[in-house]
């Protein structure tokens, strides 16, 4: 690594979104920073990626294309083993970068020179005839010129064995997150690759917990996720049986079963089972250093999780299980789930979590991202930057302290349209 600035590579996987990867990619080319490299890599699109990449000149900018259509592992893969940048953090072609934020980002890695930063992420919905979202974010106090922590490996490994009764706990990520190049050599798959299952982010998280380093998580936002009509985790929203079908899904997953490398249980649409099937894969990868799950609460998560109207779906998720306990002798675990596990359980759960969030939203402000007649994350991004302007660098060099930022937002907040 680089002993004076580091550098940092964007990578944006991308296929068929030519619409939204305008301006997630101009969000990236907004930073105004020397050492970066930004790598699209194109999933061999048919529609006009490759032409929107050529609008752009810029030299920190770079375009890769698969040649033929491959899974979204192999499609993160193929972008990282292209990239250059001491540290990759990976964003979405519908998501964005805060550009003004990318400042303090590299303050603390050039410090602090961890194995891998996450914060939290400002969520914003993209407005279109599919998508019912408001074209809006919300900048949450809490969420805003926070501490740098670092992570409990240990501790969260025992919690990702022991089943989640919620929600996950803060995990390394390297989507809408970053991880140093050092970090991902040390941690490759016996066969060198990247990544060893088939949801790359997820298997990260998982992996980089396991194995272990110097994570840290900045209560402090540098990137937007942006949803969309196309975002691909709709592939995993249990789609199975409707009269329509899904292409996205479909196509989604027949990518995933032509790639050479396969998680050990069949994700079957189902995110709680994504989840179950990514940590199997992992732990298995690193052998009998990693205990065995918890797979009574597992299970019972994963049946909590899949609604019982939609017959499809639950059968198809009883049948993988009920394989897969066979294969790891648990078949009496799996018999316990099949009578407790409890539907009302995840719902009153669900609503812990919500009401839980409630507290913070009330030190919140939610704007309309619309700015000149124009609601994209682009103009998400650069409303956002307009709010928080260069506070939170400031206080990473004692200037300045999270009271006075927040006021600053409140402050700055005050001339654009709010949302409920």
């Amino acid at each position: 690594m680089n002993s004076g600035r580091p550098k940092i590579t964007i990578a944006i996987p991308t296929r068929e979104r030519a619409k939204y990867l305008r301006y997630s990619l101009q969000t990236a080319l907004q930073v105004e920073d020397d050492d970066l490299e930004i790598v699209v890599s194109d999933n061999a699109s048919s529609d006009e990626t490759e032409k929107v990449v050529g609008e752009f000149n810029d030299r920190r900018l770079k375009y890769v294309n698969t040649g033929r259509r491959v899974s979204m592992r192999q499609n993160f893969e193929f972008a990282l083993s292209t990239s250059t940048g001491d540290y990759v953090m990976f964003i979405g072609d519908d998501d964005g970068v805060i550009p003004q934020q990318f400042r303090a980002l590299r303050q603390i890695l050039t410090h602090e020179r961890p194995d891998g930063l996450s914060w939290p992420l400002i969520n914003y919905g993209w407005r279109s005839p599919d998508n019912n979202a408001r074209g809006g974010f919300r900048l949450i106090n809490n969420n805003l010129f926070g501490t740098i922590t670092k992570f409990d490996n240990v501790g969260n490994t025992r919690k990702l064995l022991a089943g989640p009764s919620g929600e996950l706990p803060p995990l390394p990520r390297i989507y809408h997150g970053c991880a140093s190049r050092a970090f991902l050599d040390r941690a490759r798959t016996p066969d060198g690759e990247y990544f060893g299952g088939a949801i790359p982010d997820v298997y990260f998280s998982f992996q980089a917990t396991m194995e272990g380093g110097t994570f840290l998580y900045v209560q402090h936002p540098f990137s937007v996720n942006g949803s969309s009509a196309a975002t691909t985790g709709g592939a995993h929203k249990g789609r199975v049986g409707s009269d329509t079908g899904d292409s996205a899904g479909r196509a989604f997953t027949s990518e995933i079963a032509q790639d050479h490398k396969q998680d050990v249980v069949d994700h079957a649409f189902s995110l709680p089972l994504v989840l179950f099937s990514t940590l199997e894969t992992v732990r298995r990868q690193k052998g009998i250093d990693v205990p065995n799950p918890d797979y009574l609460a597992w299970y019972r998560y994963i049946l909590s999780s899949t609604s019982r109207e939609n017959t499809a779906l639950r059968n198809q998720v009883n049948k993988v299980l009920s394989h897969y306990s066979e294969k790891t002798n648990s078949q009496k675990e799996w018999a316990v789930a099949k009578m407790t596990a409890s539907r009302l359980r995840w719902r009153l759960n669900r609503l812990v979590m919500r009401l839980n969030g409630i507290g913070p939203k009330l030190k919140s402000v939610r704007l309309d991202a619309t700015v000149g007649g124009e609601n994209t994350i682009l103009s998400a991004v650069n409303l956002i930057d307009a709010v928080l302007d260069d506070d939170f660098h400031q206080i990473l060099q004692g200037f300045q302290t999270k009271d006075s930022a927040w006021k600053n937002v409140v402050r700055r907040a005050r001339p654009f349209p709010r949302q409920l």
